[in-house]
């Protein structure tokens, strides 16, 4: 069973949403991965649903109309059941939730998004080593070495998001 942590954008993409918009073939890929998922994975979510509260921005509880809002609501009606879900314990350093003791403290990671921190806290914290799975935030390539240096193992499923246009 592959453990994964699931970025946001996976479930934007996969709801065809302009925030982060995707090539067709790029939804495609991410409503594949969430549905694998769903069907033969297993997912690592934080303590404090962090990461829920940014899937919730962007995605519905009613589980509609999109495969982003269809993985949401799995993911939310699954959370405690050990056999799809882990729940890691992260812990903030001070006031700001995004200062997080499990975060590599490293200079090349300095300027790394705050908000995306969570999910490498949850991917160095988990038992399972889950990769984390990225479609089209190009924020995180270039902190991808660093990341690696650490044992942060990224999926991109969306390569030509990458590319410059």
């Amino acid at each position: 069973m592959k453990s994964v942590v699931v970025d946001t954008n996976l479930l934007v993409v996969a709801n065809n949403r302009r925030i982060h918009p995707g090539s067709p073939k790029c939804v495609i890929t991410c409503v594949k991965a969430l549905l694998e998922i769903e069907q033969n994975g297993f997912l690592c979510l934080d303590d404090k649903m962090r990461i829920f509260d940014q899937y919730r921005r962007y995605a519905c509880f009613s589980g509609q109309p999109s495969m982003g809002d269809r993985f949401f609501k799995w993911a939310f009606n699954n959370q405690a059941n050990e056999n799809l879900c882990e729940r890691v314990v992260i812990n903030q350093r001070a006031t700001d939730e995004y200062d997080l003791h499990e975060f590599p403290d490293d200079p090349d990671l300095v300027r790394f998004d705050r908000s995306d921190r969570v999910f490498i806290a949850v991917a160095l914290t988990s038992s399972r080593s889950p990769k984390i799975l990225q479609a089209t935030d190009t924020r995180w390539q270039p902190h991808q070495s660093a990341l690696e240096k650490h044992g942060v193992e990224i999926e991109f499923l969306c390569p030509d998001a990458f590319k410059p246009r």
